[in-house]
């Protein structure tokens, strides 16, 4: 399992005199930047979470408020750093996706690939290319999280399955916050503590990569997808991920990890019109990300794969009619074509999908009022059938998938479950 260090956050004092500083420019992120794309090791490896001392931020120097305002912007461009291309490479007919590590779609006669995009968070030498740090780190002292307004719910685990990951998003704090578990009772969950400063998040996606370090996706309301991953170093700021095109709405978002049998990590997009897959050209942990590669139009708002014991791929969708598809990818072939399911019965807030222990697909989906409906994605005729309700006066307000199926759910107060039978568990800590 990753290890995951103590996070602080800045008191009202040390805010305002960062928002001080930043109006004289006094600060900004070129010196951070300048030392080969990387945190420094004195900031990451004390503090804990993306966090470090109070000496070593200092050292290092805090990113200005225009600094940081300007690499969100240029984030925000498409999500683009500086070596990506741009729209104009649009289009092809698929031929160059076997050379780039992404099988072609047989489907795929109204596009294939969206262009060479050199967006990768890391190159193969393990730097970051392209841009400066979108987000420094900026958590201290931050132990039991009193989360009070969260949105969206990550999931990650070790290589092994045997500890997982939770990541939401507090809109008090403006902050992402992160607990986990070395097992998957209700009982022995630490608190939730501070994963750092994001702004604005509206979806989160969470993946392993080979081995276990944990990675991991947050997207903004100004649609600027952000990445953020556990080194060699310790946790890296917040990193910008290409999107396909500049024009690109973020609606739904998932992120497939590393299994023993799957060992390429993969990251899908939609945007209400086309679903997008990317992921890593090599097994290798730190490895770059390859290009956006598109699916047919298809209207997806809503996505969730996942990498099975049988070496498959397999993908679900939900569209602006609440109508399913899904579509599977075995080794080496293309994606087949997209097969109708069942249409969700209530309006879609969330999608997540889960292998069982007997190797069964099962789907999760949960609607506005906070209600989980459940599928089996392969089970012909299969309908969507009600599983539970929110908890109480609590309403459910984000779910994920993790290992044999087991669904885990956050309510709008930040506290987290996951299901037992038919009801609801209370993730209690052991601290």
């Amino acid at each position: 399992m990753a290890t995951f260090r103590t996070c602080d956050w800045m008191n009202n004092s040390k805010r305002a005199a960062w928002l001080l500083l930043a109006i004289f420019g006094v600060l900004g992120c070129r010196e951070f930047a300048d030392q080969s794309r990387k945190p420094d090791t004195t900031e990451t490896n004390q503090g804990g979470v993306g966090g470090q001392d109070g000496s070593a931020r200092a050292a290092a120097g805090q990113p200005s408020g225009a600094a940081v305002g300007d690499a969100i912007e240029r984030a925000g461009a498409g999500g683009r750093s500086s070596g990506e291309a741009d729209d104009s490479q649009t289009g092809g007919d698929g031929s160059g996706m076997a050379s780039s590590g992404m099988p072609s779609n047989n489907a795929t006669g109204e596009g294939g690939m969206l262009g060479e995009i050199d967006g990768s968070p890391e190159t193969a030498g393990g730097t970051f290319g392209g841009d400066e740090p979108t987000l420094l780190p900026t958590c201290e002292i931050f132990l039991g999280v009193n989360s009070q307004a969260t949105r969206g719910l990550g999931l990650s685990r070790t290589f092994d399955g045997g500890s997982i990951q939770l990541y939401t998003w507090d809109r008090l704090l403006s902050a992402g916050i992160v607990r986990w578990s070395d097992s998957l009772t209700p009982a022995s969950w630490t608190d939730w503590r501070c994963f750092d400063v994001a702004p604005n998040v509206t979806r989160i996606a969470a993946l392993n990569l080979l081995g276990g370090p944990p990675e991991v996706f947050m997207a903004t309301a100004d649609d600027v997808l952000l990445v953020r991953r556990d080194s060699f170093d310790g946790w890296t700021p917040w990193l910008p991920f290409s999107l396909p095109q500049s024009s690109t709405r973020i609606r739904g978002l998932a992120a497939v990890g590393a299994t023993p049998t799957n060992p390429v990590p993969r990251v899908y997009l939609a945007d209400g019109f086309r679903l997008f897959v990317r992921r890593k050209l090599t097994e290798e942990t730190y490895g770059p990300y390859g290009s956006w590669w598109a699916f047919p139009p298809n209207g997806a708002t809503l996505v969730a794969a996942l990498a099975r014991a049988d070496l498959t791929h397999q993908v679900l969708i939900l569209d602006a009619e609440y109508k399913a598809q899904t579509a599977r990818q075995a080794p080496g072939d293309d994606f087949g074509d997209w097969e109708d399911v069942a249409t969700f019965p209530g309006q879609p807030v969330d999608l997540t999908i889960g292998e069982s222990d007997a190797q069964r697909v099962i789907a999760f989906g949960l609607d506005a009022s906070g209600t989980v409906w459940t599928l089996e994605v392969n089970k012909p005729k299969a309908a969507w059938t009600h599983l539970v309700d929110s908890v109480g006066l609590s309403k459910i307000v984000a779910i994920a998938a993790g290992p044999g199926a087991q669904l885990f759910g956050i309510d709008a107060y930040g506290q987290s479950y996951q299901l037992g039978g038919a009801e609801w568990q209370i993730n209690t800590s052991y601290e």
